[in-house]
């Protein structure tokens, strides 16, 4: 295997410091001392030193064992992992994906979106098609590395015509420290127009976003401590969310 070489000037490193490295895997580690003059001295140590198994992540049978899932609404949803930077939710077609296909198990397209939450919307995924059964996982990465991919999971794609979901909206964290999310339930794609107001009943914040972006969308990063009301509204519909900051 590469020898990779790292020099400090203090006596330990952290195996982010490493260019290249992975989980469950044992390294030798070395040390030398560099002289004034430059020159290395002979190894003073040798040890070896394992990473841990990666993180893997946790699927609720609700949203394993082959749900039927709007097109536009439905979501993939695993259990939150302490410290993820990233989930890689990914999507399999397989030759019996089809409804009543008598195909094989055999993969014959991945689809894979990067989420920075433990849920994504099936809307992420315009290649899928109605009626149509995929097997679906995701991965976690933790400083930076992904750990393997859960179980394979299922669900069945439904039209947004056969499913129409009450819309509802939350905010999270809520109380929040720096800002908040807004996580919207709708069968509609229209956009939706969100108004913030404090509590004399000022507006100080006004957008509009695309459904299939809120989930990326912070808020409240200039808002000073305090109770806010924010007004989700979508064509009729109309949500009022409370909302504290510390």
């Amino acid at each position: 295997n590469p020898v990779q070489t790292l020099e400090r000037s203090i006596t330990y490193f952290s195996i982010n410091n490493i260019p290249t490295w992975e989980w469950d895997t044992t390294y030798t580690v070395s040390v030398q001392a560099k002289r004034n003059s430059g020159a290395y001295s002979t190894v003073l140590n040798t040890c070896l030193v394992s990473t841990p198994v990666g993180p893997i992540p946790t699927i609720q049978s609700v949203n394993c064992d082959g749900p039927l899932l709007s097109k536009s609404t439905g979501q993939l949803v695993c259990d939150a992992y302490p410290n993820a930077s990233a989930y890689e939710f990914y999507v399999e077609e397989y030759d019996g994906s089809a409804p009543g296909s008598t195909g094989t198990s055999d993969v014959i397209a991945t689809y894979t979106r990067v989420r920075y939450t433990n849920s994504i919307t099936l809307n992420s995924f315009p290649e899928l098609q109605a009626n149509y059964t995929y097997n679906w996982g995701v991965r976690i990465a933790v400083m930076g590395k992904y750990g393997e991919s859960t179980k394979s999971c299922s669900f069945t794609a439904i039209s947004p015509r056969l499913m129409q979901v009450p819309f509802e909206a939350t905010a999270y964290p809520n109380p929040f420290a720096n800002n908040f999310v807004l996580d919207v339930k709708t069968s509609s794609n229209e956009n939706i127009t969100i108004k913030v107001y404090d509590m004399v009943g000022r507006v100080i914040e006004e957008r509009q976003a695309k459904v299939t972006d809120l989930e990326n969308t912070t808020i409240g990063d200039r808002y000073p401590s305090g109770v806010y009301n924010v007004v989700v509204t979508q064509g009729e519909d109309v949500k009022t969310v409370r909302v504290v900051k510390r």
